[in-house]
């Protein structure tokens, strides 16, 4: 079976799956964020470490969110069957690319580790992010090839 992946067909491409989280319900956004990124990871054949990569990065820029834009966020998480995406979005005061540190910050910086861990983690974009519509930021992760599984 070289060449074909042992990824579900099924699984390969999803519709955006939204949740919403605030202030009020941190540990629920913990809980049922960090659960559904597991799900979909694995469906998507995301191995155990990509996967927590995955969800750790995701939780980073959610904390974020409820930090540093208004108290409150959403997601979008979505596979299509190449790369799995979540879509972070807040109503704060915006977030520039050159906000996304390339380095680790100093210990003396009271911030940017978040965006820093992300950014290492997955591949970070940040889009039509302005103090009017607040921050959007897309992490994603390339699926892996499993093909080599099905030798």
């Amino acid at each position: 079976m070289s060449g074909h992946s042992s990824r579900p067909a099924a699984v390969a491409r999803s519709h955006p799956v939204p949740v919403i989280f605030g202030f009020h319900d941190v540990s629920a956004l913990r809980h049922t964020l960090r659960h559904t990124l597991r799900v979909q990871a694995a469906m998507c054949g995301l191995s155990d470490g990509v996967r927590d990569a995955f969800v750790l990065a995701v939780n980073e820029i959610a904390a974020n969110a409820v930090l540093h834009g208004g108290g409150q966020g959403e997601t979008r998480l979505w596979c299509d069957g190449v790369r799995l995406y979540c879509q972070i979005s807040d109503r704060g005061p915006g977030l520039s690319a050159t906000d996304v540190i390339t380095q680790l910050p100093p210990r003396s910086a009271s911030g940017g580790r978040g965006l820093w861990i992300a950014a290492q983690l997955c591949h970070l974009t940040v889009h039509n992010s302005t103090p009017a519509a607040g921050a959007v930021v897309e992490l994603s992760v390339a699926l892996e090839d499993l093909s080599h599984d099905a030798e």
